[in-house]
Order: C-alpha cells, then structure tokens, then sequence
C-alpha cells in the first residue's frame, strides 16, 4: 500500500497497484457516485464459520500460554452464608 502523500504520479500508481486506467476510472466513478461497496458475502462456504474445533482451539491457546504467558497465582473467591 502506498503510504499517505499529497499526489503520486498516475502511472506510478496504476503500476504499484497493477490495474490499468479504465479500471481506476471505473473505481472511481463508483466511489464518487456513492455505489462503492465490497459484495456481500453472506458466510456461505466457510467452513470456519460452520463450526468451532473446539480441541484446536484449546491446544492453540496452550501453545500460546506456554510461548508468551507468565505464570500468575489465581485467586478464587468462594461465597458464605450467612445464617439468620
């Protein structure tokens, strides 16, 4: 991506992003009529979505721990009663 800069030579730009001048015509006639919008993609297909591997996901986060994580004491505060 090209970092923010005042103006950035046409072909420049058409060569780091490898389009062509129509395409970037097109795109921006899109962006200034208000219709640019990425598709709706809706979940379909994704696998990932569908469900959760519940066994990698554990793993991953011990993995994780072991790697960066520091050992910290938990402390667990247990309710009383209080009779009357």
């Amino acid at each position: 991506m090209v970092p923010y800069v005042r103006s950035v030579c046409h072909d420049c730009f058409l060569a780091i992003y490898n389009i062509s001048l129509s395409t970037l015509t097109r795109l921006r006639k899109e962006i200034e009529g208000g219709s640019f919008a990425p598709p709706v993609h809706g979940g379909k297909g994704n696998r990932n979505k569908a469900q959760i591997d519940i066994a990698w996901l554990v793993s991953w986060f011990k993995e994780l721990a072991s790697t960066v994580g520091e050992v910290a004491p938990v402390r667990v505060r247990h309710s009383q009663r209080k009779d009357g």
